[in-house]
């Protein structure tokens, strides 16, 4: 069983992030509001959410998961 005061702190690349609104949106759909976000580095972007009161984790938002959006593009990383 999962506590209502269940955090989810993601840590992504900048650049694999084409629509951040989409992004969040994906995350809000499966049962979690954003808190903060940090969009100050150049190369990361930080989220902090927390899980909705009173939302169970169930079926619909494994079927939500299953059909969101939102998608990140692969790292390109640059030969040195």
């Amino acid at each position: 069983m999962r506590s209502s005061s269940s955090r989810l702190l993601i840590a992504e690349v900048h650049s694999r992030i084409d629509d951040f609104s989409a992004f969040e949106g994906s995350i809000s759909a499966v049962g979690f509001v954003k808190k903060a976000e940090d969009l100050s580095n150049k190369m990361f972007v930080l989220y902090e959410f927390a899980r909705t009161e009173g939302r169970a984790w169930g079926v619909a938002e494994r079927e939500r998961l299953r059909t969101t959006t939102a998608e990140l593009k692969p790292c390109i990383y640059k030969r040195r």
